[in-house]
């Protein structure tokens, strides 16, 4: 299953002409304004993030039948780019949120994080995908249907990255298979998607294919 990752607003009209289907869509920007939650409603767009209270608060008053993945801060100091200053919720601050969810009768259906872009320690996402396992349990706690796990990106897409692709591949998948197995203790498929936001390494990718080309 693919899944078209935006952030603002224009980009939903963008991809809804390019005939994306509304459901195939993740608004993963955790603060938006309130025209931008009308305007993901009017369209049909109900998968969305968030890491506070505040746009908890405002979902519930112009998006009520919205699908929420809530957004978790991580370690994300060995990246190029570092996201944590800006987006995700500590995590002593996920039980609250979750709470709040419940009360206010809003639908939470997953968590999702990012390590940065460029990150150079693959171990960053074991830590995540571990936190992302408890954030799960506290909400299968709470009677959500949690279904849907995002684990970014910040992906290499050169050979000369000081960690290779493959590398990160090896510790996620590892990781994957012990907090999110694709088979429970009973053998039934689990009904958990994965997902990720491989943006950076696709642009390093075919930036260096034209490169060599040329």
């Amino acid at each position: 299953m693919a899944f078209c990752s935006i952030a603002f607003q224009n980009e939903i009209d963008t991809i809804l002409d390019l005939g994306v289907h509304p459901d195939d869509i993740i608004y993963a920007n955790p603060c938006k304004t309130k025209s931008f939650i009308s305007h993901a409603s009017s369209m049909g767009v109900d998968l969305m993030t968030f890491d506070n209270e505040h746009e908890l608060y405002k979902v519930r008053q112009l998006h009520p039948n919205a699908k929420m993945v809530i957004r978790i801060k991580v370690d994300d100091s060995h990246s190029v780019c570092r996201f944590s200053a800006k987006f995700g919720a500590d995590l002593d601050q996920v039980p609250k949120l979750l709470q709040l969810a419940k009360k206010l009768s809003i639908d939470i259906v997953g968590c999702s994080f990012h390590v940065g872009s460029g990150c150079e320690d693959a171990g960053s996402y074991q830590q995540a995908i571990s936190n992302a396992k408890y954030v799960f349990d506290l909400g299968e706690k709470l009677g959500f249907s949690m279904t849907l796990l995002d684990i970014g990106g910040g992906f290499p897409g050169t050979s000369n990255a000081p960690i290779a692709f493959d590398d990160y591949v090896k510790v996620i998948n590892e990781s994957l298979d012990i907090y999110f197995p694709e088979f429970d203790s009973q053998g039934m498929k689990s009904k958990v998607k994965i997902i990720a936001e491989p943006g950076r390494y696709y642009v390093r990718f075919f930036l260096n294919i034209k490169i060599t080309l040329n």
